[in-house]
């Protein structure tokens, strides 16, 4: 799973500065827009202090990147030079997606395979198996007992 930002940058020729506008997807699902705003570092930056804020689990970006690829999660920029007059002025948030089914489905199959515990009601555990589309087994449940995604602290 992929998070994209797709970056849209002017520089004022007079003085140099660097601006831009963003849209963030996770997947397909647009979750963040930022307007136009002066940043030379750019909208990476913007875009993981914003996550760190919903996440409310990191002091630091580099921690948000961390538990974002203990999820499967990357994130990767493509910026373009655009007008100034291209430069979205909308501002949207929206997280919900990454509490999609199929997400959380992700999220699951990726600790699985890397063998990364799991919380769940204060409880961690392992993924042994999943049992779609919304159900986990794990070693520490006995085999009829299953834990929903919605149980799950994944973040």
């Amino acid at each position: 799973m992929i998070i994209t930002i797709n970056t849209r940058e002017w520089t004022d020729k007079l003085y140099g500065n660097t601006y831009f506008s963003a849209d963030v997807f996770l997947g397909s699902d647009l979750i963040l827009s930022l307007p136009f705003q002066y940043g030379y570092s750019g909208a990476r930056d913007a875009v993981e202090i914003v996550l760190a804020k919903h996440f409310d689990s990191c002091a630091e970006r580099w921690e948000l990147r961390d538990l974002l690829r203990k999820n499967g999660i990357e994130i990767s920029e493509y910026k373009t030079k655009s007008l100034k007059r291209d430069l979205s002025k909308e501002s949207f948030e929206d997280f919900t997606p990454f509490l999609k089914p199929e997400n959380l489905a992700l999220y699951a199959a990726h600790r699985m395979q890397n063998n990364i515990p799991v919380n769940a009601k204060g409880r961690g555990f392992f993924i042994e198996s999943i049992v779609l589309p919304d159900k986990i087994v794990s070693k520490s449940y006995t085999p009829t007992q299953r834990c929903k995604f919605s149980d799950v602290n994944w973040f």
